[in-house]
């Protein structure tokens, strides 16, 4: 990026901030790309809690996790 040149974004609420492209096609690929990369980023995530965790139930509440153990299990 060179000094005084400026550039757009799109605001998405559930991936943040994204460059736009010179397009509006270059810019719906970057979104696509930041939603995969969430999606990844959800699922490892999701992964790693239910290993932490192998008998509750495990529900994405927007960024928060929530975290419900069964009746007939202690944590």
């Amino acid at each position: 990026m060179k000094p005084g040149e400026k550039k757009n974004f799109v605001l998405i609420p559930f991936l943040g901030l994204i460059e736009a492209g010179d397009t509006k096609k270059e810019t719906m690929e970057r979104i696509e790309r930041a939603r995969a990369d969430k999606e990844i980023a959800d699922k490892k995530t999701l992964r790693r809690l239910r290993k932490k965790f192998p008998n509750c139930t495990i529900v994405q509440d927007g960024l928060s996790w929530n975290i419900i153990p069964r009746e007939d299990v202690e944590l």
